[in-house]
């Protein structure tokens, strides 16, 4: 792997779909009024993507 690249591309490729998730879902929280039932399920989306790029640099640990 190129040393100026921080992950492999499949691992740089998920994390970069996962910010989109997380950006998207940020977006739509911003544009619903308070008290919208959307709004747990949509902190239920975020929340999930923000782990799952704090997962990215661990698995990039785990490879060989």
């Amino acid at each position: 792997m190129d040393p100026s690249q921080k992950y492999p591309k499949p691992l740089h490729d998920l994390n970069n779909q996962l910010t989109v998730i997380q950006g998207y879902a940020d977006l739509l929280l911003d544009s619903i009024p308070p008290g919208d039932p959307r709004h747990p399920d949509l902190m239920e989306v975020i929340n999930a993507a923000k782990k799952a790029i704090e997962l990215v640099p661990i698995i990039r640990k785990e490879m060989p």
